[in-house]
């Protein structure tokens, strides 16, 4: 307690002591959150037994597409496949089509 009391009788002497002190309080807490939550919280989230895993066949869905109209999965996969006509590079048995299924989060 009297060491406190010097720092603040003589501020100019002993300014970088206290906030330092301060900083590496509010650091070493920062970082003891940020720890536990990474390492302990994440941990307590239950898991999700009915998330398609690597390799699935996705199930058949609808949704809108940038322009409003309903496209189905399905109707993606049959759909024939429209390249640029320029491109040489493709496969020579026909066309063929492809879909890229990415999920994200969203709004957290």
């Amino acid at each position: 307690m009297s060491g406190l009391a010097r720092a603040f009788r003589q501020p100019e002497a002993y300014r970088g002591k206290i906030a330092g002190s301060l900083v590496a309080t509010v650091t070493a807490l920062l970082v003891g959150f940020f720890l536990f939550g990474v390492f302990y919280a994440t941990r307590q989230i239950p898991a999700s037994h009915g998330a398609p895993k690597v390799g699935d066949a996705a199930p058949d869905f609808t949704l809108p597409d940038s322009t409003g109209r309903s496209v189905t999965l399905s109707g993606l996969l049959t759909s024939p496949f429209v390249g640029n006509a320029s491109s040489t590079t493709g496969s020579a048995s026909g066309p063929t089509a492809a879909v890229l299924l990415i999920f994200y989060r969203g709004y957290w």
